[in-house]
């Protein structure tokens, strides 16, 4: 089905439009961990479908994610490569809901083997050349899929060691998104067993692709491969399940926490739902978009043009008079105000509250005959 007919077809269903308020139109569960021996990583391959009728889920359960697995290297289908592919056939993501793992490590399956446990052909070893004609994989009796299996066993070991010198005892806890690639040469060079499998070389602050070596306890020697690594730390931050319009209050069940790569200007952003819920969109925000300072905003207790009761305190004397707010602002904000005497008397003053600043006697007034006109005038 083209990209066109599909979009057709799932706009037939309603799957376009904005979510209505009572929640999502349907659901998909990212797994954990498939194993593949397809040559294409299908959308229904690492996730469930749930939420359309059958028609539909054969449609969406056939799109077309990455390239299959090979026995050295994995895939990893992050939830964001999901959206963006539903986005590409037109579908709005925001009627779905995403749960389940936040990416899915995608390993190839084992090739069937003879009843015997032997491969079709003799127990001589033989080499299988790539495509620039250096050898690849070393085949012996037990078969192609011992290989395979080992490359799994071999990859999966290299992952848990990278995370333990990533992330090790006694120091605070960081999610890591890790994915690693071994080399054919690098696996037939391998054992059938190891003891235990540890990381040199890694940089001291790894981030993206970065070069180290695994080292294979074996018996009483070791040895030792090369690893290409992608590290990339993640940040826990909130995003919106659905769209938030201009000056919307934020309420719990507006947002909820994911992990994502961490970006350099990561210090803004919101990481927990406590520091999202009762602020205020700045703008509209669609769902999925990662919350920041930018994007919120406490709720506004002055607006532009306003008359806000201004209270001016010098010693145990207190003076208050309403003056024009010249700009919005939020609780704690400093904002300008303005006299309604004609005179235009302008001050810097902080919100405290709806409608009410506070102006302070040493403040510089910026506009004509203003020495601090709103302490004296008694």
């Amino acid at each position: 089905m083209t990209c066109s007919a599909l979009t057709k077809f799932l706009l037939g269903l309603g799957l376009v439009a904005w979510p209505a308020a009572g929640g999502f139109a349907w659901e998909i569960q990212l797994k954990e961990r498939v194993t593949l021996q397809s040559a294409l990583v299908r959308l229904g391959d690492v996730a469930a479908v749930s939420g359309l009728d059958e028609q539909s889920l054969a449609t969406v359960r056939q799109l077309t994610l990455a390239p299959g697995p090979t026995p050295s290297r994995s895939r990893v289908v992050s939830a964001g490569q999901v959206r963006a592919l539903l986005e590409r056939h037109g579908v709005e993501v925001g009627q779905c809901r995403f749960s389940g793992a936040p990416r899915v490590v995608v390993t190839a399956g084992s090739d069937p083997q003879p009843a015997d446990g032997t491969a079709a052909a003799d127990g001589a070893a033989t080499a299988a050349a790539t495509a620039d004609g250096a050898a690849a994989v070393v085949r012996t009796g037990r078969g192609i899929s011992a290989t395979r299996a080992t490359a799994e066993r071999a990859q999966q070991s290299v992952l848990d060691a990278l995370r333990r010198q990533l992330s090790p005892p006694g120091q605070p806890e960081v999610a890591w998104d890790v994915d690693v690639s071994l080399s054919h040469r690098a696996v037939a060079s391998l054992p059938d067993r190891w003891r235990d499998v540890t990381i040199e070389s890694l940089p001291r602050s790894p981030e993206g692709t970065v070069q180290c070596q695994a080292v294979f306890a074996v018996e009483k020697d070791v040895v030792r491969i090369p690893v290409e690594a992608r590290v990339h730390r993640l940040r826990q931050v909130v995003v919106p399940v659905r769209k938030l319009e201009k000056g919307q209050l934020v309420g719990s069940d507006d947002v909820e926490v994911r992990l994502v790569r961490q970006r350099a200007e990561s210090d803004r952003v919101v990481q927990r739902v406590e520091d999202a819920v009762g602020r205020q969109a700045r703008q509209a925000v669609l769902p999925g978009l990662v919350l920041d300072d930018s994007l919120l905003q406490n709720p506004l207790l002055v607006k532009r043009r306003d008359v806000v009761d201004v209270v001016a305190r010098r010693g145990g004397v207190t003076v208050r008079r309403p003056m024009t707010a010249m700009e919005d602002g939020s609780q704690g904000d400093m904002i300008t105000v303005e006299s309604l005497d004609g005179l235009k008397t302008r001050l810097i003053a902080r919100v405290v509250g709806p409608l009410s600043a506070e102006v302070f006697v040493s403040s510089s007034a910026i506009g004509p005959r203003t020495e601090n006109r709103v302490a004296t005038d008694r």
